[in-house]
């Protein structure tokens, strides 16, 4: 109805109906791509990875930025037992990272309103992956790593313990 009423502008008018539907549609793309999604958690595998249900898939799921001990490695049983009884009876929220780790999504997961990737570094059950944690965040992880190591929490208990990636090579 404006364009009928400005002559000057009903040449703009399918221009800026386009460009306003084209920034609605771009919106809400990256506003649900980007939100939090809420969901039980199906199996806890380790202490950093997951595997939960999402519009009726099956998805596992790595905590972006963190390393758990392996299995069958020192603290590897300790930090899952930690997730298992964390997330027991509870639902998640999972922000997905822009980043894949051995061909798993990362993400960082949310239970009680507190984020579980950095709980687990508090606790001592998790190294500061190093090689994809690059952002502000994770220096505030590395700082909370070394006062856990300074402590001697957790897997910082032991004299030399030694990262999961480089467990994980031994094999």
């Amino acid at each position: 109805m404006a364009c009928r009423t400005f002559r000057s502008s009903s040449s703009r008018c399918p221009c800026i109906r386009w460009m306003a539907a084209a920034l609605f549609i771009f919106l809400l793309f990256f506003l649900t791509s980007c939100a939090a999604w809420t969901t039980r958690v199906n199996q806890v595998y380790e202490g950093d990875t997951i595997n939960v249900s999402r519009r009726g898939f099956q998805s596992d799921i790595l905590f972006f930025g963190i390393d758990c001990p392996e299995k069958d490695q020192p603290f590897g049983a300790q930090a899952r037992a930690f997730v298992e009884k964390t997330l027991q009876n509870k639902t998640v929220d999972v922000i997905m990272a822009k980043q894949v780790r051995r061909n798993r999504p990362m993400g960082y997961v949310y239970v009680d309103g507190q984020l579980l990737n950095e709980i687990l570094i508090k606790k001592g059950l998790a190294w500061v992956d190093d090689e994809y944690c690059r952002n502000g965040l994770c220096e505030k992880w590395r700082r909370m790593e070394k006062e856990a190591r300074q402590s001697g929490i957790g897997l910082w208990s032991q004299p030399d313990p030694v990262p999961p990636w480089q467990w994980r090579q031994k094999k």
